[in-house]
């Protein structure tokens, strides 16, 4: 085999590998993922970082191409309701409207026709007495202010309920790059008052040299049916990156 047949085919071999890695990171990216963690371990982890920037840029590349020639565009990571509200309110139920006819002084009959006194318009009075509402009112946050003018954004929506009903949490997306408009951050609240935040320690993770150490897996009765409402990893491994989660302290503390 020549040797400009050999470059040839290893030349290939390379764009195919590339193409194969692009389309995993856009379509499996647990798969990518995965993949990443594996390769670390063979070529290094500042080898892989340099990969993984060189694949996202041209991936953003061809994303802009896209967003720029109309073939896409931005749109919300979910189905949005008809007629967005501007600001979502508390549920509520009106008060109710009691409408009840008075007494109205009688027409002096003796000098207008029965048709004439016909004409003559029936006073209302309107009362309006609230009634308790049938169901609690619904947890609610002011709209976040948008980066970006695509519709929904910033607007909280009911996300998550509890077994009552009740909205426990919301959720959003915001335009946080103006000059990307399809990169996307959505965001999740939760009513603090009604759900328990806990941490799951990992049997590897924190990797502190005296730290603490978990089995990795939530206890049964947080998994009971109703119990669990969300689970979310903590972030990057401290191997792989300056910090996965921290803990927030006060100054005092």
């Amino acid at each position: 085999m020549s040797k400009k047949r050999l470059i040839l085919i290893i030349g290939s071999l390379l764009i195919l590998a590339f193409i194969g890695g692009y389309l995993i990171i856009s379509f499996v990216p647990n798969v990518a993922a995965q993949g990443a963690n594996a390769l670390r371990g063979i070529i290094g982890k500042e080898a892989v970082g340099q990969l993984e920037s060189v694949y996202f840029t041209i991936q953003d590349n061809v994303k802009q191409v896209q967003y720029d020639t109309g073939i896409a565009e931005a749109e919300a990571p979910w189905e949005l309701p008809t007629n967005m509200p501007t600001v979502i309110a508390p549920t509520a139920v009106p008060p109710t409207v009691t409408i009840a006819p008075t007494e109205t002084p009688q027409p002096d009959t003796s000098s207008t026709t029965q048709e004439e006194t016909s004409a003559v318009p029936t006073q209302m009075a309107v009362s309006a007495t609230p009634t308790p509402s049938p169901t609690p009112n619904q947890w609610a946050l002011p709209a976040a202010i948008p980066f970006g003018d695509l519709v929904g954004e910033g607007i909280w929506q009911p996300y998550l309920t509890n077994q009552a009903g009740d909205v426990v949490a919301l959720r959003t997306f915001l335009q946080p790059d103006a000059e990307r408009p399809y990169a996307l951050a959505a965001i999740v609240a939760f009513d603090l008052s009604q759900v328990n935040l806990r941490y799951v320690l990992g049997s590897e993770e924190p990797a502190l040299p005296d730290g603490p150490r978990g089995i990795g897996f939530m206890d049964t009765d947080d998994k009971a049916s109703g119990n669990l409402l969300a689970t979310f990893n903590g972030g990057f491994m401290a191997t792989h990156g300056a910090y996965g989660m921290r803990r927030a302290r006060t100054r005092s503390g």
